[in-house]
């Protein structure tokens, strides 16, 4: 029951109709994993996290620099890895897929 996936989109570029992304989410049964998404195609990127399960009020964030993506839980990095796929401006999102379940206090917040 609840929520079974929750991930964070950025997407970097659209070419038509085609969005681009990056996005790192937690799935239960699963962890925490970081993708991209080029042309309908989804590759993991980096190692899936298993050491902690994401808890009530736990944070995931998605932070994209340049060729630098870091996916933090709770203010520490847990997958970084760099990949240049994916350029321009980015537009923050959100994923949820599930039965049930809510998201609270969700914020896009762009760091300069």
């Amino acid at each position: 029951t609840g929520v079974q996936t929750c991930a964070l989109p950025i997407s970097r570029a659209l070419t038509g109709t085609t969005t681009h992304e990056y996005q790192c989410g937690y799935t239960a049964g699963i962890g925490v994993v970081m993708y991209k998404l080029v042309t309908s195609t989804y590759t993991q990127l980096g190692s899936t996290y298993t050491t902690i399960t994401p808890s009530a009020g736990a944070v995931i964030e998605l932070e994209s620099i340049g060729d630098i993506q870091t996916c933090y839980l709770n203010g520490a990095p847990i997958i970084r890895v760099v990949d240049s796929a994916i350029t321009g401006n980015g537009y923050g999102g959100v994923v949820i897929a599930g039965t049930t379940g809510a998201l609270t206090n969700f914020t896009v917040v762009g760091k300069q």
